[in-house]
Parts: structure tokens; sequence; C-alpha cells
């Protein structure tokens, strides 16, 4: 069974030997996380052991600092237009959604487990799985399904971030070619991980006599295939060679690797030892920590050595010696009969050399990997806000190779995430990228983006990590101003920069909120002049009736003139005989005749 596993042991073989002075750095790295480490053999017995915590802290610094704020995924339009950048948000928003809900599924966020590996190791392998092809690959093993289905409540997507001295990648001046992962299981977890497969590889009789306790399984892929065999042990160890068995060898239909393998250090080496430079690095190879941890234990058993020195000397009869009272603020002593001799002795200080030597290894163990001030935030008092800032951004800046590391990490896990899609879309049927809205205008909206109109090779995807500190944020915002004035800078880039999410929503909101404010204004002015309204309508109602009360008198008036005329008019037309005679004959004075006097003197 073994002999056709051959050529894979020997290249699991050749990984291991390749990667040694790798793991023992890692190894080593460890021992100060977890504050693992010996006495030197020359150390004598009377030293007690204390183990400084400042490589542990300066890693927790520098994951806290970038890892706490969720990371800020973007990506580029493709073309310069408002459906392109619309569909770049909802890239991002699905992309962000998805990672929220695999870190729900996992003990710590993904991005915080991505940073600790980056300052920790200089080192990222992650690896991306796809649940709905899982799903489908546990069925075609006759396995039960319910705990992918059971995942998929928490989003399509898992990442296994593994510890980079378990994964050995193969590299070439193209990148990366190939990954091989080994993992240490006891038996019932291989066989829930594979299933029937695994049956093969641990008898009945071998399983059920506790022969076979481990297996160590060995997981290779690259742009041609995968391969999965697994080897059984007797130890938790890496177990190469001995009985073991092909769970699986297939071509790889992907068409591409679904690990995320990112590093930083010297990449013009050829030794993999060389091509990551942890953080704790500089602080191992020059045996600082060693050194402080000696002089830390020598110098907390010399003062508890010291502080039970004598405090007198003397000749005191056999058996007897001096009683010391401490009842009282000065103290009694009380000597016995016969004391021939008593001398004082003077209190030995505490060597303060020690105490020296502690502070200037652990300044430099701060000095090489963290500024201390990331860690404890303490500054003089009166220290303005404006050097507060500026130490703080100067100390974040020199944690940037690390920080560029987990943001390259996560935007190729983004990647992978499209790939995945892209695949199952090809061969398995339709399906869509999924996501939710989280910002308050559309809270809940989803998004689902199918994948066949998506080109992951095409997309240009960034991550950005936001450090978690006390900054001056109005001094960022007066700096984005004054870019805005004397920079052809668009406004959108700015906002962004200052991480206030995406602008064009942003605006959205802005908006709305302005036509609601504008309309309660308008509310609230109309019912504050709506007294001064009712008195103008009041006012205008009565000059109105004003008006035509005057219009009604006149009318009444000239109706009464005009009834004196028409009363005058009839009595003209009705008079008597002689009126009408007299008329007749000009004697109406009314129409200028003359009256009967005068025209009878002039008859005469």
């Amino acid at each position: 069974m073994s002999e056709n596993l051959q050529e894979y042991f020997e290249l699991a073989q050749g990984f291991i030997d390749l990667y040694t002075t790798r793991n023992t750095t890692f190894a080593n790295i460890d021992n100060m996380l977890y504050k693992r480490w010996d006495f030197p053999i020359e150390m004598p017995d009377w030293v007690m052991k204390v183990v400084d915590t400042a490589p542990a802290d300066a890693v927790m610094t520098t994951t806290r600092t970038f890892a706490t704020i969720k990371p800020m995924f973007k990506v580029m339009p493709m073309l310069a237009n408002e459906a392109n950048r619309e569909r770049a948000n909802q890239i991002e928003t699905a992309l962000a959604y998805n990672f929220k809900q695999a870190s729900r599924r996992n003990p710590a966020s993904v991005s915080w487990d991505v940073m600790w590996s980056a300052s920790l190791y200089a080192e990222v392998a992650a690896q991306v799985i796809y649940l709905p092809y899982q799903e489908k690959i546990l069925k075609a093993m006759g396995k039960d399904t319910k705990r992918v289905e059971a995942a998929k409540r928490f989003g399509d997507y898992a990442f296994i971030i593994h510890n980079p001295a378990n994964v050995f990648a193969e590299w070439s001046e193209y990148g990366l070619e190939g990954v091989m992962t080994v993992r240490v299981q006891t038996v019932d977890e291989f066989m829930d991980t594979w299933g029937k497969k695994a049956d093969a590889l641990v008898s009945e009789k071998e399983y059920n006599e506790g022969r076979v306790t481990y297996v160590t399984s060995w997981d290779y892929i690259n742009y041609e295939k995968r391969c999965v065999w697994g080897v059984c042990s007797d130890t938790d160890a890496f177990r190469v060679e001995g009985t073991g068995i092909r769970i699986m060898e297939e071509d790889n239909k992907l068409g591409f690797i679904p690990y995320a393998i990112r590093r930083w250090g010297n990449s013009l080496s050829i030794d993999p030892a060389e091509r990551v430079t942890p953080l704790l690095q500089s602080v191992y190879d020059s045996g600082q920590w060693d050194m402080l941890n000696v002089m830390k234990s020598l110098d907390a058993s010399l003062t508890n050595a010291r502080a039970a020195t004598p405090q007198y000397a003397g000749e005191f009869p056999l058996g007897q010696e001096p009683e010391i009272d401490n009842t009282e603020p000065a103290g009694t002593l009380k000597l016995p009969a016969g004391t021939r001799n008593f001398t004082p002795l003077t209190t030995q200080s505490v060597d303060q050399r020690l105490a020296m030597k502690s502070n200037q290894f652990e300044a430099g163990i701060w000095q090489g990997t963290v500024a201390k001030m990331l860690n404890t935030l303490e500054f003089p008092g009166g220290t303005p806000s404006s050097s507060v800032n500026q130490q703080l951004s100067t100390a974040t800046n020199a944690l940037s190779p690390y920080k560029i590391l987990a943001q390259n990490a996560l935007a190729e896990l983004a990647h992978q995430m499209l790939c995945w899609g892209k695949y199952y879309d090809k061969e398995y049927g339709k399906t869509s990228l999924y996501g939710q809205y989280s910002d308050k205008t559309r809270m809940g909206q989803e998004i689902n983006i199918p994948f066949n109109t998506i080109d992951p090779d095409s997309l240009e995807i960034d991550v950005i990590l936001t450090p978690d500190m006390p900054i001056d944020k109005l001094q960022q915002i007066n700096g984005a101003v004054l870019m805005k004035q004397n920079f052809r800078i668009p406004e959108a880039e700015l906002i962004e920069d200052l991480g206030y999410g995406d602008p064009a929503e942003l605006g959205k909101r802005r908006n709305l909120e302005d036509m609601q404010n504008a309309y309660v204004q308008a509310e609230l002015q109309r019912i504050a002049m709506a007294p001064q309204l009712e008195a103008q309508q009041m006012q205008m109602q009565q000059q109105q009736e004003m008006a035509q009360q005057q219009q009604s008198q006149a009318a009444e008036q000239e109706m009464a003139m005009k009834q004196q005329e028409a009363q005058q008019a009839a009595a003209s037309e009705n008079g008597t005989p002689a009126q009408n005679q007299m008329q007749g004959l000009g004697m109406n004075p009314a129409a200028g005749g003359m009256p009967p006097v005068n025209m009878g003197n002039n008859q005469r």
C-alpha cells in the first residue's frame, strides 16, 4: 500500500528539508510568544525564573492596531461611468458581507487571524473553501452534509488560516506553483473528515485495539492535479513515511490554486528562511530576550534575598534571641539577659545595575519591534495633540510591511472567492455572489450578482486596514479640505480615505437628509406663519365687507336718484290741460319758457 506512495513520500520529505530552517525560526518565535524559556545551565539554584512578556506584547500590539477595525474592500470600476461604479460598489459590499459572515463562524475574525500570522511569522497561508462545492463533494463521498448546510447559514465561504509552518509552497518566477499542507489528526478526526475513504487506512481491528492513534494527512495541489494521502502514526509528530493510503488523486479542474500565500522578507534570497522576516526575528537573533530574562531573574532573586537579610548581630545566651515588638510605631527590642554584644546592621540597598541593564534590554526589544507608545499610549503631560498624532503615525508606519502583507493576503482571498464562484457557475449551474448592505439607508437590502457577469482576473481588488488608535480626526479633515482646495482630487476619493464608506451612497443619504430638513423647516415656518396669515385674511375679509357695504350704499343712492327722476318725469307727463297748454306755448319755466306774468306783459 505504501509502495505506490513512494513518489509522494519523497516529495513531502523534500519540502520538509527545504523548509527546515524556516520552521526552526518559527518554533523559536513560538517559544517567545508563549513564554517558553529555560534557565541556562550555569544559573545558580537560588535564582528564580522570571520570563519577560515584551515579545508577546509586541505581536499583540501589532495585531490589535490593525485588526480591530473591519477591513475596507475596494474594487476599481472597469469603466469610468455610473453603472460600473455601482457594480464595483455591489461587489465590494458582497465581499465585505461574506468576510463578516465567515468571521462569525470562526472563533476570531478572519482579519485578526491574517494580521496575527503576518506579524508573528511574516507569512500568511490561507485557504478558501466554497461550501456549495464542498457539499457536492461530501455527497459524492457518501457523507452526511448537515454540518455544511449548517455552516452555510453564515455564508457560502469559509476561510482556513493555516499555521505557515504546516504549509510548504512551491514558487517559480511566475508566482505560486504548488502548495503542500500537512495536518496531524486523531484517527476519529481523520475518519470524520474523509468518511468511507479512510476505511482502507485503518482497519476496524486496529481501530478497536487502539494501535493507530494519529494520522498525518498530506494534501498537495498544483495547476495540474491534487493528491491527498494519509500516514498512520502513534504520536502527534509529523510522519512522512509508513503505512499509508492514497485518499484521492484527481486533475485540478479549478484553473487556480485555492490558497493565498503571501510573505515578506528578502525576496532576493533562495533560502526560504530568509524570505520571511518576522517581527521578532531580530530579537531572537540578537539574544536580547534571553539576556533580558536572565537579568530580570537575577534582579528579582537578589531583591527577595536581600529583603530577608539579618538586621542585627550579637552574642546571646544559648537558646535565647531578642524579642522585637512591632506593635508600636517605633518598635521595641527586648534583649535577653546575659547578652554580651548587640550590633544593628545597616540595611543593604538593592543593586540598581541589574535593573538598569534589564531596562536597556527591554527598550531594545521595543525599539526593534513596536514603539512602546502604541502599547501603553503614555505621553508626558501637556503634550500637544498634534505631537501625539505625529508620533503615533510614525510608530504605525514602522509596521507598514506587516500591514501591507495582511492587506495583500486579504485581497487575494477576496479574488479567490470570485474564482470559486466563477468555476462553480460554469461546472454545476448558475449561481451568484450574495451579499447585504449594512449602511443605514439600505440596511438589509440584498445583492445577487450572477457569477457569469464577473471576470475575477479583470478586477483590481484592494483591501485597506485602518489603524485603531486615538488620532486627531479634525486634523485629517482639515488636510482633506486643503487638498480639495489646492489639488484636483475628487471629493469621493478624499471621503473614502477618511474611512467614511461609499461616497455615492453617502451623497444620496445627505441629499435625502437635506430634503427632509427642508421639508421640516417649511412646515415649521408654515405653522409659525399661520396666525399672521389668519389675521391678514380676517383683515382682508373685513375690508372686502366694508367695500361691499359702500358699493351697496352707492347703488342704493343711485337707485333713489333714478327713482326720483322717474317720478318727476312721470309727473311731467301727467300734468293738467292748462299746464299742458302752457308748456305748449312755452310757458313752462322748467323747460326754459316764460312765466305767465311776463308773457302777459309782452302781449300788451
